[in-house]
């Protein structure tokens, strides 16, 4: 319950970087911020279904897009058709990210291959997203250079997530390195105090032992001169 909660949180906060974009190619389709963030989420939820995430943004993204367009003046119609290559953008990334991973990379998510995840998908997508935008509309919008232009699009925006991503981890390393610091220290602070202890009862027992001793041959002396039982049992007792 927990994991789907937060995958809807991330789908919807994905879904308001949407809305940092900008028009391109073609009429509808656009270069948004929510790519990148929703791999970063990715990258940095490792404990949730990176296909879920995709797909749930494919359903909160266009969603939210379709609402905001209507609140400025859109036809219902018309918009709701222009946002659903949104929704076949996000399907194509979360189905490749994993069939990548699994049949390609076959290793386990890094920092060193991710990008190269990122880029497949994220071109990919956007040839399905217009791929499904030439269908609705009636004519093909795919052309060389749109392919060259995505290629483009696509590297661009794995730059920005790896030099994010990177920044985090050097963050996060840092962060790591001074807790460690901070226990060392601790450590050695509790390593001296108990080396301290230590020295201190190794003192106090030479210095019981010493009187232990002295009161046996306090004992020895006492019997030699036929001293008083009470004094011979205090020896003892010391």
């Amino acid at each position: 319950m927990v994991k789907i909660k937060k995958t809807i949180y991330i789908a919807i906060f994905v879904s308001l970087a949407s809305q940092i974009r900008f028009n391109f190619i073609t009429d509808g389709f656009i270069i948004a911020m929510s790519v990148a963030v929703m791999a970063i989420f990715i990258y940095c939820y490792e404990d949730l279904s990176p296909r879920y995430v995709a797909f749930c943004s494919g359903i909160f993204s266009p969603l939210i897009r379709l609402l905001f367009m209507v609140l400025e003046g859109g036809q219902p119609g018309l918009t709701a058709i222009l946002v659903i290559p949104d929704m076949a953008f996000f399907f194509t990334y979360g189905i490749f990210y994993t069939l990548v991973y699994k049949y390609i990379i076959r290793a386990p998510k890094d920092i060193r291959n991710f990008p190269y995840v990122i880029f497949l998908c994220d071109f990919l997508s956007n040839i399905a997203e217009l791929f499904t935008r030439s269908l609705i509309q009636g004519y093909l919008v795919i052309a060389a250079h749109t392919v060259i232009s995505l290629v483009i699009v696509a590297f661009c925006r794995t730059v920005l997530i790896q030099v994010i991503l990177l920044a985090l981890e050097t963050y996060s390393n840092l962060l790591i390195k001074e807790e460690h610091d901070k226990e060392y220290r601790k450590l050695i602070v509790q390593a001296s105090i108990f080396e301290s202890e230590l020295h201190v009862m190794e003192k106090n027992a030479a210095e019981i032992e010493d009187i232990m001793r002295q009161a046996f041959a306090l004992y020895k002396s006492m019997e030699g001169i036929n001293a008083p039982k009470e004094l011979k049992d205090c020896s003892l007792d010391i």
